[in-house]
């Protein structure tokens, strides 16, 4: 399946349902290269919002970080993000 902004996913091998994508660097993320991995999106009824909740999500950068920050590092014991955001905990 040819998907907006990620180009050709694959299926996963162990579960059929989910589609996943090569490494991209995510600006979000410092960079950081990351598989995308789509569930459903087949079934959804509307399958555009999952390619345009994916173009949002690789137009934010370090300004949205930033300002995400205070309310992930708020939370920074509960999730994985603490340590993506600059938490210092």
């Amino acid at each position: 399946m040819e998907f907006a902004h990620l180009g050709k996913l694959k299926v996963d091998p162990e579960v059929d349902e989910r589609l996943i994508s090569k490494k991209f660097p995510v600006p979000f993320l410092n960079g950081t290269p990351v598989r995308f991995v789509i569930e459903s999106v087949e079934e959804d009824p509307r399958p555009k919002d999952f390619e345009e909740a994916v173009g949002n999500f690789l137009q934010l950068g370090k300004a949205a970080r930033d300002h995400a920050a205070r309310r992930v590092c708020a939370h920074g014991t509960k999730t994985e993000w603490w340590g993506i955001a600059g938490c210092r905990i």
